[in-house]
């Protein structure tokens, strides 16, 4: 077992250049990166360690899924898409978790449809969620889904629209009679986005407007 030290600083991790170095771009201070490993190494599929940054000020895209809890100082994210900010300070964690995938998918069926893109085939989509843990016992999560332009004939005569999708969440856990109690609300959709989903030029499957969902789980 190895523990995760409050605070910890900078003068006791090795030092790894700048952000820059790890792909980030730099918008305001030095951007020194510091860092030391305690499990594994970055590459690795499961990887943990100490990670410190300079007062500065950058903009990267999370390459992998990430839980981090601050140990010292404090850290403001914002989410580009959304212009969402949240400041996180010493014993504050949060979660994000993010994939892209590029698919060049065609038909190699020798007839009418040989190179032809399949209907609802986007050639690019990605995900990314990241959650909070305000408390123990509260936590909040936010994601968003991008869709690019499909296809929706075999002749690849007609598209249908790009979308991006944003959800939110929340959960609440709490101890009743000495069992554990989860309470999670969701809201899909969250500004009401209109888009198609899946489906063909002539039956299409409309999204889903804004919804809200409930759910209550008990363990026992």
């Amino acid at each position: 077992m190895t523990p995760i030290k409050q605070g910890t600083t900078f003068t006791e991790l090795d030092a790894w250049g700048t952000v820059a170095d790890l792909g980030s771009e730099i918008l305001e201070g030095e951007g020194k990166a510091f860092g030391r490993m305690t499990f594994g190494a970055p590459t690795d599929a499961i990887s943990a360690g100490y990670f410190a940054v300079s007062k500065s000020k950058f903009r990267m895209v999370y390459p992998f899924n990430e839980q981090a809890t601050v140990v010292f100082g404090e850290v403001i994210l914002t989410d580009e898409s959304t212009g969402q900010s949240t400041r996180y300070k010493a014993g504050d964690s949060w979660f994000v978790t993010s994939s892209m995938m590029y698919l060049d998918a065609e038909y190699q069926t020798g007839d009418a449809r040989e190179g032809k893109t399949p209907i609802d085939a986007p050639e690019w989509s990605a995900n990314i969620w990241t959650r909070y843990e305000v408390t123990d016992n509260f936590a909040m999560n936010f994601g968003a889904i991008y869709v690019g332009e499909r296809f929706a004939d075999l002749d690849n005569t007609i598209t249908k629209d790009g979308y991006v999708r944003f959800d939110i969440g929340a959960a609440y856990t709490m101890d009743i009679m000495g069992k554990d109690v989860s309470l999670r609300a969701n809201v899909r959709n969250l500004f009401d986005t209109d888009y198609i989903d899946g489906g063909q030029y002539n039956m299409v499957t409309i999204g889903q407007d804004r919804n809200f969902s409930v759910a209550v789980e008990a363990k026992f």
